[in-house]
């Protein structure tokens, strides 16, 4: 007598609307789109499967984001060609009404055929299998894989593949050379792009509205896909993976917008609290060298022929020498690695902040008022002036310091002594109002107008603690 033999239904229904997954692209056209629903009700009341039914996700719970605790099937279908469209995946199924359902997976329409099938305990024991054609089981059933089949625009297509109980037997039995599969876990998030409104003068936020945008994924395992994002919040399914992911989001008229994040971070977002992508036209490049990369030296006027190329402070002072019992004039020199090429083409740069962080607070003096365009001054401080010649860090000296110009310097008045950091906007030091560059060989930090006890101390690029090396910030819109 034939052992029993187990009916599947695949159910290929071809939707008109509706958005389902592909496992190849997610932008199949409608009117080409069909959607493959697998059910066993043939097997609901098999004594196997109603013991696993407590460990099979009810329809009434959200979908399982990964591919463990619930009874899965694996299948490949590949078309006309040969190709793999769906490539042994593992698809979850719900127990609804005494049936066994799978989720619906999108397909074009055009030539098919089922060449694997089996049905996978949440254990990952294959407990029924299709047999293939040839193989020693095949005999036992009427039509062994592979099974060819058409999806037809406004036609239902349904196949109906006989599977066996795995028992005992091996693989080879029914034609596989081994039970094996690849588990594909599922990540499931939300993520909205927004366009972000800035000011063209202060480079701050405005406003965000959400906006159309394309989204590709990929994950280290060389998987990638395309998503076309609408303008809202987005629910996404992508293949799960124990790293990270990369997210590049593009717009028409953007900066492309690059992103790492965990799957945990994915898996955390919701409805509510999407992940956002923030496109827009203004960005920013930020300088923070440290020793190595580093470009900055003080001179003093007791040394003027030493070098002290590798010093821990960026400094303007006027400080008593003990030994000497005279004053000491010391200044600092800075260049920045930067040069327009680091920018997008076409970039216009809105604002250049330098930010020196205060390691050794010194008392500041000033008289009558902090305007420095008086014609007596009656303010004291520091300037920044920019270099008009190149010099060398570990070559520079007071001697041989290079020229600089007081057009368009920029002055740092005093400020609170416990003030940890000060914001300098040296963007007149960077370019002019037609964004025309002109020579530019770093900063000079100096006594205005004249030397006065103490001065300024920062930190330099050489300071021993990196959190506090100078940092420039170079904000830019693009047209």
């Amino acid at each position: 007598m034939k052992p029993l033999i187990r009916f599947l239904s695949l159910a290929m229904l071809v939707a008109a609307t509706g958005s389902f997954l592909s496992c190849e692209k997610m932008d199949i056209d409608v009117a080409e789109k069909g959607k493959l629903e697998i059910t066993l009700d043939d097997l609901a009341d098999d004594d196997l499967l109603k013991s696993l039914k407590t460990g099979t996700p009810d329809s009434s719970e959200a979908f399982p984001k990964s591919a463990e605790g619930s009874l899965h099937i694996l299948i490949t279908v590949k078309d006309e060609n040969g190709t793999a469209v769906i490539d042994e995946e593992m698809i979850p199924l719900y127990y609804f009404g005494g049936n066994f359902i799978s989720k619906r997976i999108g397909l074009k329409t055009g030539k098919y055929s089922l060449t694997k099938f089996m049905v996978v305990a949440p254990n990952g024991r294959v407990i029924f299998a299709a047999p293939v054609e040839g193989s020693p089981q095949s005999h036992i059933v009427d039509k062994p894989l592979p099974i060819s089949f058409s999806i037809s625009r406004d036609k239902t297509t349904r196949v109906v593949p006989e599977v066996l109980a795995v028992g005992e037997l091996s693989p080879e039995e029914f034609g596989y050379a081994a039970f094996g599969f690849h588990v594909r876990r599922i990540v499931e998030f939300y993520v909205m792009a927004v366009i972000e409104d800035y000011n063209a003068v202060t480079v701050y936020s405005a406003n965000k509205k959400p906006t159309e945008a394309l989204l590709t994924v990929y994950s280290p395992d060389g998987w990638q896909n395309e998503f076309k994002l609408e303008a809202g919040v987005n629910k996404l399914e992508i293949r799960g993976c124990p790293e990270y992911y990369i997210f590049v989001c593009e717009k028409e008229g953007f900066p492309p917008r690059k992103l790492r994040f965990t799957p945990r971070e994915l898996m955390n977002s919701s409805k509510e609290n999407p992940i956002i992508i923030r496109l827009s036209k203004t960005g920013v490049l930020k300088l923070k060298p440290g020793p190595r990369d580093g470009k900055d030296a003080m001179i003093s006027d007791l040394d003027p022929f030493e070098n002290f190329g590798h010093h821990p402070y960026f400094e303007a002072t006027f400080l008593s020498e003990p030994v000497l019992t005279v004053m000491r004039t010391n200044r600092s020199l800075i260049q920045f690695n930067f040069n327009r090429d680091k920018l997008p083409a076409n970039a216009q740069i809105r604002r250049v902040i330098l930010t020196l962080y205060n390691v050794e607070p010194l008392p500041h003096r000033y008289e009558g008022g902090d305007n420095p365009s008086a014609s007596v001054p009656q303010w004291y401080g520091a300037v920044l002036q920019r270099i008009t010649e190149p010099w060398e860090e570990y070559k520079v000296t007071w001697d041989n310091q290079p020229k600089t110009t007081s057009t368009n310097q920029v002055y740092i008045t005093p400020f609170t002594e416990d003030a940890r950091y000060v914001n300098i906007d040296v963007t007149r030091l960077y370019t002019t109002g037609d964004q025309v560059d002109r020579p530019h060989h770093g900063m000079m930090l100096r006594h205005y107008p004249t030397e006065l006890f103490p001065g300024f101390r920062f930190a330099s690029s050489d300071f021993r603690d990196r959190r506090m090396h100078p940092e420039l910030k170079i904000y830019y819109t693009i047209p």
